[in-house]
């Protein structure tokens, strides 16, 4: 399993204690559990840094890829 945080997130340190491995790209923290070896991990971890936020700050508008309209 693998997940990211922001690299400023105050919860990280919890997070770094649930995963085997960790890795900054950015302004992202990526996470993984279940896989050791970083040679397997590295590239899963650069595409996962790659990905648009997952969220919309407050304040922004974003469009889904449907077209979708979200404003916070």
């Amino acid at each position: 399993i693998y997940w990211r945080s922001r690299t400023d997130n105050g919860f990280n340190a919890f997070y770094q204690s649930m995963a085997t491995g960790a890795i900054k790209r950015g302004e992202w923290t990526v996470f993984w559990t279940g896989d050791d070896d970083l040679a397997t991990a590295a590239p899963i971890v650069a595409k996962i840094a790659e990905l648009k936020e997952s969220f919309v700050p407050l304040g922004d508008t974003h469009f889904m890829a449907g077209g979708e309209k979200i404003q916070r």
